[in-house]
């Protein structure tokens, strides 16, 4: 409860009194708090459908995003793995690349 209070207290400038009845008023959310102190919305209006052919579109985006969030949460990169393999990269000599040249 505390650095609930004392985060609204340092993003306000409101007093101790009118924190308590915030935090009353707001069910102790310090985020519905401060957008309202700064003037913002609530809740976040949802863009209107323009056409079907973009609503598909974004549903497909959002199932997308879904589903990578999902595999990177599941498969981590292995930062060890992936220094090794650039630094092998860049040791190793590279031979250039002939190609004849049929008449």
């Amino acid at each position: 409860m505390s650095d609930i209070f004392n985060t609204i207290r340092v993003q306000t400038t409101y007093t101790d009194d009118e924190i308590r009845a915030k935090l009353v008023q707001y069910n102790n959310d310090e985020i519905k708090i401060i957008r309202e102190y700064m003037g913002l919305p609530l809740e976040k209006a949802k863009a209107p459908v323009k056409s079907v052919n973009q609503e598909i579109f974004r549903q497909i985006r959002h199932n997308l995003d879904d589903s990578m969030r999902q595999f990177r949460e599941k498969n981590p990169i292995d930062v060890e793995f992936a220094s090794s393999n650039m630094s092998s990269d860049t040791t190793e000599t590279t031979k250039p690349l002939y190609c004849t040249i049929l008449e």
